[in-house]
């Protein structure tokens, strides 16, 4: 985890340099993109990045704040929390666009406890909407995928179907 800690309120106008970000066309990045993201297909995203501020934190408008990215398109850190000890006033945009951690495979930990334990969105999700076989000429709504449990994302829907005449249309499978 990398947090970076601004001890005061912190005003974001897109000019002022702030310490733990890099600003270039009135967009903040915080975190460190040489520690912080994914390394060419090499390794994964290592750290998440934690911005902790002992005060308001005051975004003008036309002003961006997000985290780091890799400059090879590998995405950007484990994951980014504010934690504002006072207010937040956003007349810019806080943005996460683009910027998910390359973590195939794996389960992304996000955040270690005290005792040792880790805050982590496993790598399976839950079950996704179950193909249905239709017989007849009819309108067949979607099936709901599984409720995620135990931090699981949940399973996306299967689509619907509409079967006329031998014919199928929409986003799920049928056999006749």
């Amino acid at each position: 985890m990398h947090v970076i800690v601004n001890k005061a309120d912190l005003e974001l106008d897109g000019e002022k340099e702030v310490e733990g970000a890099s600003l270039a066309e009135k967009v903040y990045e915080f975190g460190d993109p040489t520690e912080d993201v994914a390394k060419a297909g090499e390794e994964y995203a290592k750290n998440m990045v934690v911005l902790k501020v002992e005060g308001d934190i005051i975004i003008e408008e036309g002003v961006t704040l997000t985290s780091c990215k890799s400059a090879e398109g590998y995405g950007g850190p484990k994951g980014m929390t504010i934690y504002c000890e006072g207010t937040i006033e956003n007349r810019g945009t806080i943005s996460m666009t683009a910027r998910g951690a390359k973590a195939v495979g794996e389960n992304v930990y996000l955040w270690k406890n005290k005792d040792g334990s880790y805050e982590y969105v496993p790598k399976e999700g839950a079950a996704g909407g179950e193909e249905f076989i239709a017989y007849t000429s009819s309108k067949v709504p979607g099936k709901k995928g599984s409720d995620g449990t135990l931090r699981q994302t949940g399973g996306g829907g299967s689509g619907a179907l509409r079967i006329d005449e031998d014919q199928n249309y929409g986003g799920a499978s049928a056999r006749r």
